[in-house]
């Protein structure tokens, strides 16, 4: 299979995740780019979402870079104000498929698990799409979710995008909106992300 053609399996790996839908959580907060070997990255992102009431949560991503090619995120999520949310815990792998080079963008493919409410598990996966431009950088994401309840599996999907402004080699500040397909909902997100050194390859 030609290299240029390795988006098609994630992105059909995240469709078949769509059958029925849930409220399942929805962020990417990151782009194309992985970390470079030994790289570590800390991000904390306040989120709205665009329900009524509204509700929000806090936010936190640790990132280590594997190999090349290949990072690791762990992500925590607490509710702000009495909003109800449960907690939220996942942890996922990222893997390259194509590199910022030229006019081509990056092409990256994710894949986790995720607990709520330290009861409900559930599988994710994210086919991100980034492109570098001097001190921006675009991205958009397709996220599909995959729920274990009391009532069997169900699922979600995520169309989501937003902009990186690289702030420094070492600093980035992030805003993101999404919204749930076949289903009406979204969300708004911003923050920051560190790195312990330059990090993205």
């Amino acid at each position: 299979m030609r290299r240029s053609c390795l988006w098609i399996a994630p992105l059909a790996g995240v469709l078949c995740f769509v059958a029925l839908e849930s409220r399942a959580r929805a962020e990417v907060f990151n782009t194309a780019r992985t970390l470079k070997p030994g790289a570590l990255s800390v991000a904390i992102a306040p989120q709205v979402f665009l329900e009524d009431p509204l509700v929000s949560e806090l936010q936190l991503f640790f990132g280590v870079g594997l190999i090349r090619g290949l990072d690791l995120q762990l992500r925590y999520d607490t509710p702000l104000g009495g909003s109800g949310l449960p907690p939220y815990l996942g942890v996922d792998a990222e893997v390259g498929i194509l590199r910022d080079r030229g006019a081509r963008p990056a092409v990256s493919w994710t894949m986790g698990t995720h607990v709520e409410d330290w009861s409900q598990g559930g599988l994710d996966g994210t086919v991100m799409v980034s492109k570098v431009f001097g001190h921006l950088e675009p991205f958009a994401a397709l996220d599909g979710n995959l729920e274990w309840t009391g009532g069997g599996a169900v699922s979600s999907l995520w169309l989501a995008g937003g902009l990186d402004v690289h702030l420094g080699r070492l600093v980035e500040f992030i805003v993101e909106g999404g919204t749930r397909l076949k289903q009406t909902g979204g969300y708004i997100s911003l923050g920051f992300n560190l790195y312990l050194a330059p990090a993205r390859r």
